[in-house]
Parts: C-alpha cells; sequence; structure tokens
C-alpha cells in the first residue's frame, strides 16, 4: 500500500470526524 494512499484515507478520516462532529453539535 502506497504511503499517499495511507496519508489521502488518514485526512479523509480526520475531515469525516470533523464534520460529524459539526453535524452532532448542529443537530
Amino acid at each position: 500500500v502506497p504511503l499517499g494512499f495511507v496519508s489521502l484515507t488518514e485526512n479523509l478520516m480526520m475531515v469525516a470526524m470533523s464534520i460529524w462532529m459539526t453535524l452532532r453539535h448542529v443537530l
């Protein structure tokens, strides 16, 4: 597995978590 792929997945997870937290706070 290329290191770039792992980094991309990690970034996507961080973004998804921040969005999830924001939605939970708003709702």
